[in-house]
Order: structure tokens, then sequence, then C-alpha cells
């Protein structure tokens, strides 16, 4: 294990009872052994802190105090992390039991100072609605694809983190994108062609409670907002789906597609 370099992982919360178990479950069960795992709780009301006190040590750093809302959290977070690599996990989100191996590895093989990769979007109670793709990218193409980087992909250096760290408290609902603007302006990527996290969607999500102000926010730190080009967007789209069926996944999307539909039949009403 002293061999392997530190991963720190964040997780930001507030009240999620509801889901908070299994995102720690999902750290914890890492085939990557050498993780550091810090919870960072605004003084919830609920079950939360009950919940994180039964994982016991299991846990490297509990903080749980009134914050600033989850910017402010995860910032606290990673101010403290000592780990080489960086990252932080939602308290609603999942890793699959092998994503910080396949994801160091990669970084590792690849040189690169961060790293992203596909996601598994899934509804509240867990199941599976379709797969989110990303594909290599530039600063540009990140900006016009609609920004198709998954945080729960995503491990950073430390020298980044140094760079271009803390997330700016003025943004709620963009300020990954700032983060990661900057990542692709001054630093390589490592593309990782697999699927690597879930990202759970219900109605308490930043993407949900703050979609109305994601323009306004995006013009506060990118000089050209990229919404006409339409045309542009569409072929980054099909660009992505390319490079997930060129790993071999050809397949599996088929039967993921067959499952869905089957899946949608026997479950009236979810989509």
């Amino acid at each position: 294990m002293q061999m392997l370099p530190k991963v720190s992982i964040v997780t930001p919360v507030l009240n999620g009872e509801r889901y908070l178990a299994s995102t720690i479950e999902s750290v914890l069960g890492q085939t990557y052994k050498n993780v550091e795992y810090i919870i960072v709780d605004g003084a919830s009301s609920d079950n939360t802190i009950a919940i994180i006190r039964s994982y016991g040590d299991k846990i490297s750093l509990v903080i749980s105090e009134p914050d600033l809302g989850q910017v402010d959290a995860i910032n606290k977070g990673l101010t403290v992390a000592t780990g080489e690599w960086l990252g932080w996990l939602n308290y609603d989100d999942l890793f699959f039991p092998d994503t910080l191996s396949i994801i160091v590895q990669s970084l590792i093989k690849s040189q690169a100072a961060f790293s992203y990769g596909h996601c598994q979007l899934i509804d509240e109670h867990g199941y599976p609605i379709r797969k989110l793709y990303s594909c290599p990218q530039t600063l540009r193409t990140y900006q016009v694809d609609g920004g198709n980087i998954f945080q729960g992909t995503v491990l950073f250096s430390r020298r980044l983190w140094a760079l271009y760290g803390p997330l700016d408290l003025n943004l709620r609902g963009q300020f990954e994108y700032k983060l990661f603007d900057n990542f692709f302006r001054s630093a390589r990527g490592c593309f990782v062609n697999e699927v690597l996290a879930q990202y759970r969607l219900h109605e308490g999500t930043v993407s949900q409670k703050y979609s109305n102000e994601n323009d306004r926010e995006q013009a506060s730190f990118r000089d050209i907002i990229f919404s006409g080009e339409s045309l542009l967007r569409a072929g980054l789209i099909i660009r992505r789906l390319y490079y997930y069926l060129l790993a071999g996944n050809f397949q599996r999307a088929i039967g993921e597609k067959l499952r869905g539909i089957v899946n949608r039949g026997s479950f009236p009403g979810r989509h």
C-alpha cells in the first residue's frame, strides 16, 4: 500500500440521510486501498451524523459545523486533504468498486494532471436511466459540449488545486465548470474510456436547484457562451458515443438499451 499514491476523497453533505450510507459504502468498498476519506457535514438536523458515526474510524476525518453550503464544504475538505490525488463525491453519488484503481492507473500511465470519463445517470431509487458519455476534450470542446466532464470521474493533482483552488463561493451551480476550465487551460487531462461513477438525479440535486442560474454564472467566468453552436454540439455528442463504442462496448451498449426498454415496460412511469 505504501507504493500506491494516496487519494483523498471529500464528501460534502447536509441532511443527506436518504443517500449518504450508499455513498460511504461506495468509497469504503474501493479495491484501491490507499484512500483518505473526508466527510464535511454542514451541521445536519436529521440522522446524517448518526450514519457517519456508525462507520467509526473507517472514515479518516469528519468535520461537522455550520458552513456556507456545498462549495464551502468541499473547500474545507480539500484544504485539509493530504493525498497526492484529490477529488470529491457528492453525498448522493456513487463510485463503482474499481473506480479509483482504474483512474489512478490511467493517470500514472498517461502522466496527466487530471482525469475524466463516462458516467451513469441513476434515479432516486438507484435504477439506471442512461449513460452520460465523455470523450477526449480541449477547453473549447468542453465548453461547446455543454461541460461533459462528470465530477465523480475526476481526480486532480495537488499542484492543480494549489494553482486554482479554492472553489469560487460566488458560484452555486457552475463552480466545478470554472475549476475544470482552468484545468484545461494549463494542464493535460486523461480521458478514461470507462463508466466510472453513478450520478443520482433527484429533486435536491444542485443541477436541478440552480439550473436557472447557469447562464448567468457561466458568463461571470467565460468570455464566450457557445449556446448557438448547435451543429458542432451535435457532432460532439456523436463523437462521445463513438469513443465509448470504440472501447469494445458496442454489444454491451445494445444490451443495455434493450434492458432499458424492458425495464421501462416493467416499471410504468419511470423514464
